[in-house]
Formats: C-alpha cells, sequence, structure tokens
C-alpha cells in the first residue's frame, strides 16, 4: 500500500527559506520506505524546486502559479 503525506513548506517543513537538515533526512527517510510526499505551497514553481529536492519530494506539487 503507498502512503502519501501532504505538506506545506513555510512554516512547516522550511523556517526562513531553509529546511533542517534533520526534515530533510526524516523526509528522506519517508520516500525510502515508500512514502510519496508531496509539496502543498502558496509559492510559485520556482522558489519552490529547491525545498522539493531537499525533501526528496515528488515532482507532482500544488504551487500558486
Amino acid at each position: 500500500m503507498k502512503r502519501l503525506l501532504v505538506a506545506d513548506i513555510d512554516g512547516t517543513l522550511a523556517y526562513d527559506d531553509h529546511v533542517p537538515d534533520d526534515v530533510s533526512e526524516t523526509c528522506r527517510a519517508l520516500v525510502a520506505m515508500g512514502w510519496d510526499i508531496v509539496l502543498a505551497t502558496g509559492r510559485i514553481l520556482g522558489s519552490a524546486k529547491k525545498h522539493i529536492f531537499r525533501t526528496g519530494a515528488s515532482s507532482k506539487t500544488i504551487v500558486y502559479d
């Protein structure tokens, strides 16, 4: 069974536009265990990309524009 985690970026995974190492490592561990992570944000895709890569999230992302 697939598991899905949907998370916001700002104030949830990232603080001051930075994803802390422990959050990044936890997200990547979840992906390694078979979870899909999708980010949902009010950002545009361009400013969300670095957070997508840092967390190992799916390229399927919910963005503002």
